[in-house]
């Protein structure tokens, strides 16, 4: 298949292939991953879901807890034109009921811990097919999808199908289902890259959570659309965190994460000093961590707020 420019996931490509051997994402103390690793991975996959029986424009509801094996399958979603589902992982099990009910997916993945609760309410809600992720970047997906030798090319995508699937807070009611085109996702990148001037240069410190759109838009989009790289941490904690500052030169987070680094014994200005950015969102950001952080690194924090 031809590539276009409307496809997310082929304007990612075109930074993969520009710099094949690059470092694209590294785990302090695990793993680390090259643009063709993370390329490679994702057409694997992507070969493996579409030979599960997804199609074009199918969802697929994702809740399972944040690994390079979860990128791995956001990126193998955007590849063939399936709709990325993501859930956040506290979600009750009548929670689920209703996004799953909802959003009709043709596949769920789900943390093997909870495979049989799962099971049972994708056989209630005629759901044909379950895979399991577990935190490890075990479970029964990448076994699978580690037989599939089979790979895919990027799909043409039209850039106003939906890539992803997030559902707003329903603070008015239920929750209402949102579709994210893919010429939404590239505009809303592009527009931050600019305004924040990410390079390939740049090292996000990567430790917000993948089901939101802060985490998974925000910060992903942007370093896969210039070629940076990304440190990655499973969780945000302040002792991680503070080790792995030295090595990154932008950080994204919530208001709840920078009072923890300031309550923090070994954050001072010494550790931030290749820091270039801190941004703040989700939340609004308190005058008095503003303040105090300013003080304690020499840092503004940036604030956005992305509706």
């Amino acid at each position: 298949m031809q590539q276009t420019d409307s496809s997310l996931y082929a304007a990612f490509q075109q930074r993969f292939q520009a710099e094949p051997d690059k470092l694209a994402l590294t785990v302090p103390g695990g793993a680390s991953y090259s643009y063709t690793d993370l390329d490679q991975e994702a057409a694997r996959l992507a070969g493996f879901l579409l030979s599960a029986g997804c199609s074009y424009g199918d969802r697929v509801s994702v809740q399972v807890s944040k690994t390079p094996q979860a990128l791995f399958l956001y990126l193998a979603c955007l590849r063939v034109g399936l709709v990325f589902h993501p859930l956040n992982t506290d979600y009750t099990l009548q929670e689920l009921r209703f996004f799953l009910g909802d959003a009709e997916p043709a596949l769920v993945v789900c943390d093997p811990g909870v495979h049989e609760a799962m099971e049972c309410l994708c056989a209630e809600l005629g759901i044909a097919a379950l895979h399991t992720l577990g935190s490890d970047g075990d479970g029964s997906l990448m076994a699978e999808a580690a037989k599939h030798e089979k790979t895919v090319e990027v799909a043409v995508v039209d850039g106003d199908d939906a890539a992803c699937l997030l559902y707003s807070s329903g603070t008015t009611g239920l929750p209402k289902g949102i579709p994210v085109s893919h010429r939404n996702l590239l505009a809303n990148a592009a527009s931050l890259i600019e305004a924040w001037r990410f390079s390939s240069e740049d090292v996000l410190l990567h430790a917000l959570p993948i089901h939101h759109a802060h985490g998974l838009f925000v910060g992903l989009n942007c370093v896969f659309l210039v070629g940076a790289s990304l440190r990655w941490l499973p969780a945000f904690g302040a002792d991680a965190v503070v080790d792995s500052l030295p090595y990154s030169t932008c950080f994204m987070g919530v208001p709840t994460y920078y009072t923890r680094l300031l309550d923090h014994p070994d954050f001072d200005a010494k550790r931030v000093r290749k820091i270039r950015v801190f941004i703040s969102g989700s939340a609004p950001l308190q005058v008095e961590v503003f303040e105090a952080f300013e003080q304690r690194t020499g840092h503004r924090i940036l604030e956005r707020y992305g509706m």
